[in-house]
């Protein structure tokens, strides 16, 4: 989709995990994991203010996640590979369409232009 979208392990079942990592996150997470680490956790909160896919609470689970249809995006995660932290979808329909999995994509891409702006105004 885009070079900013990079898969952390093969899909597996029904999961499939990957990082958003912008240009100037990338650049800024030379010196260590823990720049993108944070970053997902920001673009994480920018997903569950917007509410712009279904988001609630797992039982089981105390990281909130939003669901769209059939499929889930199931918070942010630590890599167990020692990794920054990323996002994990586990799609549960076979009727998920790719324009279905492009929302998400896109609300993940407006969630950086909403954390550039409020970049913008703290410095200003």
């Amino acid at each position: 989709r885009a070079p900013e979208f990079e898969m952390v392990q093969e899909p597996h079942m029904l999961n499939v995990c990957f990082r958003y990592v912008p240009e100037r996150i990338r650049k800024a997470a030379e010196g260590g994991k823990d720049v993108i680490s944070e970053y997902v956790k920001k673009v994480h909160a920018v997903l569950i203010k917007r509410a712009r896919v279904y988001v609630r609470q797992h039982d089981h689970f105390t990281t909130p996640f939003m669901q769209t249809k059939q499929f889930d995006i199931d918070g942010y995660a630590p890599d167990p590979n020692g990794g920054p932290h990323f996002f994990r979808i586990v799609i549960s329909s076979p009727r998920i369409s790719d324009a279905d999995l492009a929302i998400v994509f896109d609300e993940i891409i407006e969630a950086e232009r909403i954390l550039l702006a409020e970049a913008a105004e703290t410095t200003t």
